[in-house]
């Protein structure tokens, strides 16, 4: 989730769920392993905690795993299996605490593996459900992610509207920036490199330092300004009217 209040109230309540499972059944708990919001299909020893459980797998510090569903260790067959392959090469069990079954016999490793695949299905078809609705934003010309384009912002309808409100501690707003730099190079014959310098000596912060401190933070900001910086925003098309959704660039 890329809400993080929920993704922090979805991790303690597993947290609960697996405390409440642990005193049920009478297991010592030996530590808890949590890699908030790191995706389901990146490889389990690619994790930072998963790495940490791999590791400790392997020193016998446990004697089983304990999930609160299956798909939190991972949304692929092949992540799923090489997990469970690699507890049973140590000798470590494996449950979880909201499917009823047991990996010792053959019909619950089936049923075990069975279930990871409906949990690859179910993010494909997630996967699937995302493009489309972002399909679709974008051809109504709204805002699909990623970074805004200097001089603009985006409204609660998802709409860009033209930013005239100046950049905090500045005279300036991000919209007349943009038009003065357009304007150097187009009728005072300004070089990119000598506008680069000017903004430095103006004291005005990066395009995502403006951005953050339109956001109301003022940490680590930046005011490196480079030619290739100017370069950037001059050669966007985004500033004719030109919107890309999906645009790929191979590489070289």
């Amino acid at each position: 989730s890329t809400d993080e209040q929920r993704e922090k109230q979805k991790i303690e309540t597993q947290i609960e769920k697996a405390k409440d499972f642990c005193k049920l059944h009478e297991f010592e708990i030996h530590d808890f392993y949590l890699d908030e919001g790191i995706s389901g299909v990146i490889p389990f020893d690619e994790r930072p905690e998963g790495k940490r459980l791999l590791e400790d797998a392997k020193k016998k510090s446990f004697s089983a795993v304990i999930v609160y569903k299956l798909d939190r260790v991972g949304r692929d067959i092949v992540i799923i299996r090489n997990f469970l392959d690699f507890l049973s090469k140590h000798g470590i069990a494996f449950r979880s605490i909201t499917e009823p079954f047991d990996t010792s016999t053959a019909f619950g490793k089936s049923f075990m593996e069975l279930l990871g695949v409906f949990a690859g299905f179910e993010r494909s078809m997630i996967m699937e459900r995302s493009k489309a609705g972002k399909e679709r934003i974008a051809k109504e010309g709204k805002y699909t992610g990623g970074r805004i384009p200097l001089g603009y912002r985006v409204n609660d309808n998802g709409e860009y509207e033209i930013d005239e409100e100046p950049i905090p501690s500045l005279s300036i707003s991000p919209a007349e920036l943009v038009r003065y730099l357009f304007k150097a190079i187009a009728y005072e014959g300004k070089g990119t490199g000598t506008l680069a310098k000017e903004m430095v000596r103006k004291g005005i912060p990066l395009p995502y330092s403006i951005y953050l401190l339109k956001q109301g933070k003022s940490e680590n900001l930046k005011y490196s300004w480079t030619d290739n910086t100017v370069r950037k925003i001059i050669q966007n098309e985004f500033y004719k009217g030109v919107h890309y959704f999906g645009k790929c660039k191979k590489k070289n």
